[in-house]
Formats: C-alpha cells, sequence, structure tokens
C-alpha cells in the first residue's frame, strides 16, 4: 500500500509526468516545486516508519515478557507439588511465543526503522539539492529514483501509523499535506 498526499500538485502518475515535463523543458521554476512536495512526502513516510517501528516493538515487548514470565513460573513449579499450574503457564508461554515468531514484530521492526532512515537520508539530500540550488537534470533524476525506489521497497505501513500520521496533520492549516490510502 502506498500513501499518496491528496493535497500535493504531485500526486500519482501524475507526478512522473510532471517531473518527464520538467526535466525536459529544463525549467529549474518547474523542478523546485516538485522537489518540495517529494521533501513534504518524505518526511510524512519518515514519521509513519518510525511510528509504526514504535508500535512493532511495544507488541514485541508485550510478548515476549509474560512469555518468559510465564516460562519462569513454569520451570519453577515443576519442582513443586502443582503440576496443573506449570503445565498451564507453560502451555500459556509456548502460545506466546508461537505468536511472537508468527507475528514477527522484531523483524517488522527493524524494516520499519531502515525505512525510516532511509526517508531521513532523502529528506536531507532533497534540503541539500535545494539549499544549493542544484537543480540540475542529473540531480533531480537522481532524487526521483531513490524517491521511488523508496516507495517500492519500504515496508507496508500499516492503518494505526497513516491514522496517527492524520491526526498530527488536522492540527495544521490545509497548507500541510496529509495522506490519502489508495
Amino acid at each position: 500500500m502506498h500513501i499518496f498526499f491528496a493535497r500535493s500538485a504531485f500526486v500519482g502518475q501524475d507526478s512522473a509526468h510532471y517531473f518527464a515535463h520538467a526535466i525536459q523543458t529544463k525549467n529549474m521554476e518547474r523542478q523546485q516545486p516538485i522537489l518540495c512536495a517529494w521533501r513534504e512526502q518524505s518526511m510524512g513516510y519518515q514519521f509513519m516508519h518510525a511510528h509504526a517501528a514504535k508500535r512493532e516493538r511495544a507488541l514485541d515487548c508485550a510478548l515476549t515478557v509474560p512469555a518468559i514470565v510465564l516460562g519462569g513460573i513454569s520451570g519453577s513449579t515443576i519442582f513443586g507439588s502443582d503440576a496443573v499450574l506449570a503445565g498451564g503457564c507453560g502451555l500459556a508461554a509456548t502460545i506466546l511465543y508461537g505468536l511472537r515468531t508468527f507475528l514477527a514484530p522484531g523483524e517488522k521492526k527493524q524494516r520499519h526503522q531502515d525505512a525510516s532512515a532511509s526517508y531521513k537520508q532523502l529528506v536531507h539530500h532533497i534540503e541539500w539539492v535545494l539549499a544549493h540550488r542544484c537543480l540540475t537534470e542529473v540531480a533531480v533524476d537522481a532524487v526521483y529514483h531513490r524517491y521511488n525506489t523508496l516507495l517500492e521497497t519500504s515496508a507496508h505501513l500499516p492503518l494505526t501509523s497513516v491514522a496517527a500520521f492524520r491526526r498530527i496533520v488536522e492540527e495544521f492549516p490545509p497548507a500541510v499535506i496529509d495522506p490519502d490510502v489508495v
């Protein structure tokens, strides 16, 4: 799922068409707005991936800590007299470990952290290009390909992260870009 920014003038296929026309005409005034839009969109994706990483970390802890505690109780009660308690705790710990393995929150957290860091680097790169007025065909083309590669290879964003971003964006005036899930 990709997030597109509804208030941006450069959305979806129009973005690629606008970009191609801006490069062909070598019109620097037309390249700057699209770079600004990509920067703002990248900042949104960076936030959403960071939010998703925090969520996955919380899920990982929520599954791991109880499983460790239940495993410890199960191991210590084996030597005691209550075999039913030991068996129940062992079964519950096994179920939690199974869920943790199936859901793989640790791996998802790492993918979201990597995507957030990549978008942050892209934002810095775009800001450098804009600040140094390096709106050459090569520089803008490199940003375009890097942006599209990140869109294609980034981890799937959960709807809770998109909703968190929407809540934050609603606090700002309409000039701020907000996402529209396609």
